[in-house]
């Protein structure tokens, strides 16, 4: 029986945008002021990490600019203090994750009602979860596997205690095992790309007798802060990212490509933006959302300036960042990805294609 996800309803996008989420109360539940009144977004993206990490900088020794990698070092430190201090912010972002999933599990009308676009059956969907993995470079190390211990024994204690919640193994790099995935059998290499708001992360996959071998990971390349700053203002801005996005391509594989191994033509990209069959839908106006702004099938528009840049007939397989982790896990039902970065992302292994 072929089960239709709710989202993607007759061709319909919903968006399962957890950034969204507000988490007004929970009855019953001792939830405390801070947590009341906010959003996925507000809890646990990128900037919210990272407001964490600021309040603490003292007890973690670090300077208040500082990169937000700098933490993993911190739960290796010879100082008891700074040690401490990263896992009690790791607890702290597991339990705001473990929050968010116990809002998402129960489904109280007061949190429904407050998320907007959702009906029953994308609330029964979030209620059958009890498997969730994380991804993502906010969880790639330490305060990831913390995060996520933290978040099950909150779900166990909230009355779930058959709920996992599991850092994915290569959670900085998920998309990228995702997309080389899809692979057919006769590949021996082929170029994968994960284009996020801050960098894209990149690899060569290497392929034997049809089994992914091994995923060479790239330099990342920096996602072009003053051009993302603008695309928001004007469509030329638009039209100069989409040639930025061909650049990174055209690069990657003039650069990669002409190894011992020859590379297939398809090249895996995966976005930090909901897709449906290779569009984002018209509710997607973020960053790469904006692309649709420039043709009614981002995928072939991208793929006909590549091909004609390479003179190489190659192919752009396009896919969201969280669909294309969701490559990497079981296709079983109760199971959900979720990519925490600059933002959350989501996606669910039973509905990929």
């Amino acid at each position: 029986m072929v089960v239709e996800n709710p989202f993607y309803n007759n061709g319909r996008f919903i968006s399962p945008s957890l950034n969204r989420l507000y988490i007004v109360d929970l009855p019953g539940f001792a939830l405390v002021e801070p947590y009341r009144n906010q959003t996925g977004y507000d809890l646990l993206s990128k900037r919210a990490l990272r407001q964490l990490i600021f309040t603490n900088r003292v007890d973690l020794n670090i300077k208040p600019n500082g990169s937000l990698n700098i933490i993993d070092a911190c739960f290796e430190s010879d100082d008891l203090i700074v040690r401490d201090t990263a896992v009690a912010v790791a607890e702290e972002y597991g339990r705001r994750l473990g929050i968010m999933l116990v809002t998402l599990k129960r489904g109280d009308d007061i949190n429904r009602m407050a998320r907007s676009g959702w009906d029953e059956r994308h609330w029964a969907l979030w209620a059958s979860v009890n498997t969730v993995w994380l991804g993502g470079g906010l969880v790639a190390g330490h305060l990831g596997q913390i995060a996520a211990q933290t978040a099950q024994k909150l779900l166990r204690a909230a009355g779930y205690p058959a709920y996992r919640v599991q850092r994915a193994e290569n959670a900085a790099h998920l998309p990228l095992y995702g997309l080389a995935c899809m692979a057919s059998a006769q590949t021996q290499a082929m170029l994968v790309a994960d284009f996020g708001h801050t960098a894209v992360k990149r690899g060569l996959a290497v392929y034997e007798n049809g089994k992914l071998a091994a995923l060479d990971l790239l330099p990342p390349a920096a996602v072009d802060y003053q051009i993302s700053k603008e695309i928001a203002l004007s469509q030329s801005a638009v039209v100069t990212f989409a040639e930025w996005i061909v650049d990174v391509l055209t690069g990657t594989w003039r650069e990669f490509g002409f190894g011992k191994r020859p590379l297939t033509s398809t090249i895996g990209v995966s976005m930090a933006c909901y897709l449906f069959r290779g569009q984002p839908p018209t509710s997607e106006m973020g960053l790469y959302g904006r692309l649709q702004l420039l043709s009614d099938n981002v995928q072939t528009f991208l793929s006909d300036r590549l091909r004609t840049r390479l003179a190489q007939p190659v192919q752009l397989r396009l896919m969201h960042d969280g669909s294309a982790a969701a490559l990497t896990l079981p296709n079983t039902e109760g199971t959900v990805v979720l990519m925490l970065g600059t933002a959350i992302g989501n996606a669910f292994p039973v509905f990929n294609p």
